[in-house]
């Protein structure tokens, strides 16, 4: 199943080229209330075939199946089963910064694939809960003002992907805000800050590194001031304080980095890159 999460060209880009490489069906975050503004996901899906057969590609594009998850603006949760998958999606808000609010404002025009990067608007946005043989992860792609979304009991999750570009441009509190709705009600073990690199220039590969590829950070976005504030309230004692949002409260001690690995707080790691990994291994 491919799962965009929202409809910018570096989330949903050639997603239903994706479905189509793999023959799986992709998930339509619209619902009855879109008033036609944009480009329907059958739209994508025809324009998308044309393109890639025109180039030469041989895809079974008949595999690919549309699957519409929300009846309604009104349903902020979904959960499909998917093998031995159990998927929720849940809608989050995008982050907002000047950037991405001057192309969601920008004028639309409707035209031929491929789209101007301009036209892929967010819609909707959602984070993605997923429960496969006992383990569970929660992926956050974009730091948003996350308020009661991930209070349900169902998902508590042992690792947690979170988004963190746009979050350096964010004050102490709402850093502190979003890690307590994320981190501190879910209650996860392990973090992977994900959504850090610069995903407007080319991937350099490696020589004689652990990961094939070198991804770096875009220099307008101040990650070492965010991971510094994670770093603290990793630390910190009172790190997950009673809010007006979700009543869960879990107090931990301050630690030396000696007790850290014992402890229940949780670690914060990052994924290697473009390689395939266990998040769950080694997990306490």
């Amino acid at each position: 199943m491919v799962l965009p999460v929202h409809g910018h060209y570096d989330h949903a880009l050639d997603a239903p080229f994706i479905a189509a490489w793999a023959e799986t069906e992709i998930a339509d975050l619209s619902d009855d209330s879109d008033d036609g503004r944009g480009t329907s996901l059958e739209e994508i899906i025809n324009a998308s075939k044309i393109h890639f057969d025109k180039i030469g590609y041989d895809l079974n594009w008949g595999a690919v199946r549309r699957d519409r998850w929300f009846d309604s603006n009104k349903d902020t949760i979904a959960t499909r089963n998917f093998r031995d998958f159990k998927i929720t999606l849940v809608r989050t808000k995008h982050n907002e910064n000047p950037s991405l609010s001057l192309i969601e404002n920008w004028p639309f025009e409707k035209e031929t694939f491929p789209l101007s990067v301009l036209n892929m608007r967010a819609g909707a946005s959602v984070s993605v809960h997923i429960e496969h043989r006992g383990k569970t992860m929660l992926i956050v792609p974009t730091s948003g003002k996350i308020k009661t979304e991930f209070c349900a009991e169902e998902l508590k999750a042992d690792v947690l992907f979170l988004g963190v570009g746009g979050l350096g441009f964010q004050l102490d509190e709402e850093v502190q805000a979003y890690w307590h709705n994320t981190v501190g009600v879910t209650q996860a073990s392990r973090v992977f800050p994900i959504h850090w690199d610069d995903n407007k220039t080319k991937i350099q590969k490696n020589t004689g590194e652990n990961d094939p590829v070198n991804l770096n950070p875009p220099i307008y976005d101040a990650h070492n001031r965010t991971l510094r504030i994670f770093d603290e309230l990793v630390a910190d004692a009172e790190t997950e304080k009673p809010t007006n949002h979700c009543q869960f409260v879990r107090k931990r001690k301050r630690l030396t980095a000696a007790e850290h690995q014992s402890s229940g707080n949780p670690e914060i790691k990052f994924s290697p890159l473009f390689v395939k990994f266990d998040p769950f291994i080694k997990l306490r």
